[in-house]
């Protein structure tokens, strides 16, 4: 489907191909590690500037429970205020196998001079929202919504942790 729901929409319901949809909060956060097995493990962005490929991680979402995050980033490019942006697409895996998924941005000034842990934000560079849910399987077939977060990352130990605080439309709403 794919249908994103803005969010100056009543965050309660939203309009669907002629259906009012119920929008159920999610929230979360998540831990994960870069995944260095890739051949190469990093995307080139320019200006001498790499990103990971891949992230695997855990974490628990509200209407997922607990869940396994598998990230990818598809493009990647240095701003002009000499951040980085990311794009990727996601996938949230909750215990019996449904799965979310999604396409987010992110923004990161990379490593601190004399430092480890940066400070990044999810932002909207894959769509109209930093994340954007557009489907799933399962329970979770037909599924959209939208999300926003942040995070940091830890270059000493080579992980990261974040949060997402959005909207989800109810489980199977378009079946």
């Amino acid at each position: 489907i794919g249908t994103v729901v803005d969010p100056g929409d009543s965050p309660a319901t939203a309009d669907v191909e002629g259906k009012t949809l119920k929008m159920v909060p999610i929230k979360g956060n998540a831990t994960f590690v870069p995944d260095l097995t890739l051949v190469p493990p990093v995307l080139d962005c320019g200006d001498g500037e790499v990103f990971f490929r891949r992230f695997t991680g855990e974490g628990i979402y509200s209407h997922l429970g607990v869940i396994t995050f598998v990230g990818e980033s598809e493009a990647c490019w240095v701003n002009p205020d000499l951040t980085l942006g990311v794009s990727g697409h996601t996938t949230l895996i909750s215990a019996n196998g449904d799965e979310v998924w999604g396409v987010w941005g992110l923004k990161t000034p990379g490593p601190p001079p004399g430092g480890t842990v940066s400070n990044w934000e999810f932002y909207p560079y894959a769509g109209d929202h930093p994340v954007e849910f557009t489907g799933g399987t399962g329970r979770f077939e037909g599924a959209f919504g939208y999300a926003a977060g942040a995070g940091t990352f830890d270059y000493g130990t080579m992980s990261a942790a974040y949060w997402l605080d959005g909207m989800l439309s109810s489980v199977g709403s378009l079946k």
